[in-house]
């Protein structure tokens, strides 16, 4: 349980980081400056990342708390992807906010099944673990998103969509693991 909330965890930090790489692509597509830009990569994130933090908070005392992530990880997993496919500025920002949302039930819901899991003298190194995906997720998304922007560069096709900007590809493909992983 603590290796897989670790994972999600990671995810969550390569999903929510992965943005500092397309900052240039994005300017450049949707003809927006550093304002626009630092509202993509910290506030459109952080507003519902903050706000839904205490009511799914309170979802996880009232429901089953794998069902809480489990639709906290499909959530922002799919937006995630979708960030990909916006056509707007506008719809990038929505996106992202609905990104932060989703990823604020995995900390509440993880901490609470963590502590029941573990005896209070081993909750710490549960804990700490846990607490490592974040580190893991920020440097993978660094990498990995270099990778993904390097191997798409100049287009990627994908199915359905046809051929897709390297900024968008990375997007996609950086989401569709969560899909996958919240089961």
């Amino acid at each position: 349980a603590t290796a897989i909330l670790m994972l999600l965890f990671g995810l969550a930090y390569l999903d929510r980081q992965i943005i500092a790489l397309m900052v240039e692509p994005i300017r450049a597509e949707f003809g927006v400056g550093d304002f626009s830009i630092s509202l993509l990569q910290g506030f459109a994130f952080a507003l519902l990342y903050a706000i839904c933090g205490l009511p799914l908070g309170m979802a996880v005392d009232r429901f089953p708390r794998r069902y809480v992530i489990l639709g906290g990880v499909l959530v922002w997993s799919l937006v995630a992807m979708s960030c990909g496919l916006a056509q707007t500025f506008n719809q990038l920002f929505l996106a992202r906010v609905v990104v932060g949302a989703g990823e604020a039930a995995l900390a509440p819901a993880a901490y609470s099944l963590l502590s029941d899991i573990f005896p209070k003298r081993k909750l710490t190194f549960a804990l700490a673990v846990y607490m490592v995906g974040a580190l893991i997720g920020s440097e993978i998304s660094l990498a990995l998103g270099g990778y993904l922007l390097h191997a798409a560069e100049g287009g990627a096709a994908l199915p359905i969509l046809g051929p897709v900007p390297a900024w968008r590809f990375a997007f996609i493909m950086t989401g569709l693991p969560g899909i996958a992983l919240a089961f």
